[in-house]
């Protein structure tokens, strides 16, 4: 049993959580590439991933779906609570090795394999192997696989932000209201110049004057325009390539320039920002989500939801 058999696992995981452990412990009983700990708040299946190579790109497309064919890609699938953030979300690792199983005990999780066995942990592999998706080289994912050590990372210990304005009047990006639930600034689409919304952090209080004259700076220069293009390119190939429905005609830049647009862009106390796009239906509604690193270059892109 691989776990594509049981559908949604987070379901899976919920109904052990509320007492019906029976598919759960069908799983993991036996089967060593799929462990969850004492109190069904996570579970770890390591499964082969669909991987869709095309003549014209140089790297295979990885999707969360079972394999097909011959072409696939090792991950493991994490799978938490909600308190926990994300609930369901793949890290991708080598297909180099031949993977015999996987351990985890105590948060720390050991991937076994008949070359090496490698000890990690759930935040580290976040870390270190997350940004690879969908598309990525070999080469590149096997230097950070090899970088894992089980380092642990304490959470950050952030201050109580000292809240000096519950609202703020800007004349380029609209009204921006304190929400404490997120403790960022949003400006629940209130500018008359971008038809969004904005979302700005306020983790880092001191830094918040700087940070929102960089965001105003970058609004005004249309910065996500060229992200928006960057992106373009691999989520057609994506869509044409692993999306399309039976008949559905292959998608075109002028098409999916028409159904995709941005909903909101969040911007990061350390000036990264993630620009979140509707697909358009193309994806089965889910979100675009393009990445933007602190120096202001693109980083990538994924779907969630």
């Amino acid at each position: 049993m691989t776990g594509w058999e049981l559908g949604d696992l987070s379901k899976l995981l919920e109904s052990a959580r509320d007492g019906d452990k029976e598919q759960v412990e069908k799983l993991v009983t036996n089967n060593s590439f799929a462990k969850t700990n004492k109190d069904f708040t996570k579970l770890l299946v390591m499964r082969k991933f669909h991987a869709k190579q095309s003549s014209y790109m140089p790297d295979p497309i990885i999707s969360i779906e079972p394999p097909t064919d011959e072409h696939f890609q090792w991950g493991i699938s994490i799978i938490t609570t909600p308190d926990d953030g994300e609930v369901d979300f793949p890290i991708y690792i080598p297909n180099k090795y031949t993977y015999t199983g996987i351990e985890f005990t105590n948060d720390e999780i050991t991937i076994l394999s008949k070359e090496m066995t490698k000890k990690t942990n759930i935040r580290e592999l976040h870390k270190k192997l997350r940004k690879f998706c969908p598309m990525f080289k070999q080469s590149e994912l096997e230097i950070a696989f090899d970088s894992l050590n089980n380092e642990i990372y304490k959470p950050k210990k952030v201050p109580k932000p000292v809240k000096t304005e519950k609202v703020i009047e800007n004349s380029f990006l609209g009204t921006l209201t304190y929400n404490e639930t997120y403790n960022w600034y949003d400006n629940n689409g209130t500018s008359k110049y971008f038809p969004f919304e904005l979302n700005i952090n306020y983790e880092a209080p001191h830094k918040f004057p700087e940070l929102l004259r960089h965001v105003e700076t970058k609004m005004k220069e249309n910065f996500y325009e060229q992200h928006l293009l960057e992106m373009e390119p691999e989520m057609i190939a994506l869509k044409n390539d692993s999306w399309l429905e039976e008949n559905e005609e292959r998608i075109t830049p002028e098409k999916f320039r028409k159904l995709v647009y941005i909903n909101s862009i969040v911007f990061y106390d350390d000036k990264s920002c993630t620009i979140y796009c509707n697909d358009g239906d193309l994806f089965g509604e889910h979100t675009i989500d393009i990445s933007i690193g602190k120096n202001g270059k693109y980083k990538g892109v994924s779907l969630a939801g």
